[in-house]
């Protein structure tokens, strides 16, 4: 009997006719796994980013620290040579502040600083007005 729907045939292939449904399936699903790594390393890149200029930010702030414990040293002691250990309690940061003394109102100051990643130096001066008060003047070198 002969079969009217074509069931139980086998399809006939011409040659040079292959399979190409396979490859192109094959071919967008790598295209996706690179178009997905690449957002996923963009993505780990600009974490990275963020961290270390946060990590900028916080020793911005413990140099600001450091300044100020340095400008309240001096207003006590005029011939305050500087200090070295932890930039503030419980931070992690590591700090030393060195003073010179150039004048009797003038003294030269050098701060290397490090948090985490980032590790800094800062020079400065600081100058004793007529009251005894101290004004620093401060900037990020490295």
């Amino acid at each position: 009997m002969r079969e009217s729907f074509g069931f139980g045939r086998k399809p006939r292939r011409c040659p040079g006719e292959g399979g190409y449904v396979l490859p192109g399936v094959l071919a967008l699903l790598a295209l996706v796994f690179l178009l997905a790594g690449g957002c996923l390393s963009a993505l780990a890149l600009d974490g990275r980013a963020q961290r270390d200029f946060l990590d900028y930010q916080y020793a911005g702030v413990l140099a600001d620290n450091a300044f100020a414990r340095c400008a309240a040293a001096l207003e006590e002691n005029p011939d305050f040579t500087g200090f070295s250990g932890e930039a503030a309690a419980g931070s992690g940061g590591q700090c030393e502040l060195r003073v010179l003394r150039q004048s009797a109102q003038e003294r030269w100051l050098t701060l290397r600083l490090r948090w985490q990643n980032f590790e800094s130096l800062y020079e400065g001066q600081a100058v004793f007005d007529e009251g005894g008060g101290v004004q620093l003047f401060y900037y990020l070198i490295d």
